[in-house]
């Protein structure tokens, strides 16, 4: 299964079950975003993360995880 998919099922459920959630979830992050991420930590993401960050770049709000 790709990030996508899990994600696109991860959406749908909180869509679902829990929207006031689902609204929290931020926009992919920029490609700037992930650059100066990699330069911070002085190192290159895994793909798989770089995959995530670009569908969704967290949540808005700190007491939601998950």
């Amino acid at each position: 299964m790709t990030v996508a998919t899990s994600w696109s099922r991860i959406v749908g459920w909180l869509a679902a079950n829990h929207p006031a959630t689902a609204a929290l979830v931020n926009p992919p992050a920029t490609a700037v975003d992930v650059r100066y991420l990699q330069a911070a930590i002085n190192r290159p993401l895994p793909a798989d993360l770089v995959e995530l960050l670009e569908l969704a770049n967290g949540t808005q709000h700190r007491a939601v995880r998950g």
